[in-house]
């Protein structure tokens, strides 16, 4: 084997620099994805759901809330803290369901 022969990949630099900028863009995303607050009230989770907090503040609804309606501490109202929300925006309305049938 010729030992003056170099392998290349002619993009291989392109290449390196574009998933540089990748991982700094899902690194934005992803701190822009996330809460920022330690304590949510339910308004304030029923917005980050995309929800009305009004068909769910009640006692027909409370499934539906963060923890079934169980807060985490109550400091000027009810609040939930922040992995609790996050848990929580994850959910469907099946899986919610379900877990309230298996509590």
């Amino acid at each position: 084997m010729n030992k003056d022969v170099k392998l290349e990949i002619p993009f291989l630099g392109e290449l390196v620099k574009r998933i540089d900028e990748l991982t700094l863009i899902i690194k934005e995303l992803q701190k822009k994805n996330s809460l920022q607050q330690e304590w949510y009230s339910l308004q304030e989770a029923c917005k980050l759901k995309g929800i009305n907090c009004n068909s769910i503040n009640n006692s027909v609804g409370r499934k539906y809330q963060p923890k079934f309606g169980i807060p985490d501490t109550i400091m000027s109202g009810r609040k939930w803290y922040r992995t609790t929300i996050e848990k929580w925006l994850k959910l469907s309305g099946e899986e919610i369901e379900k877990l309230w049938k298996n509590r």
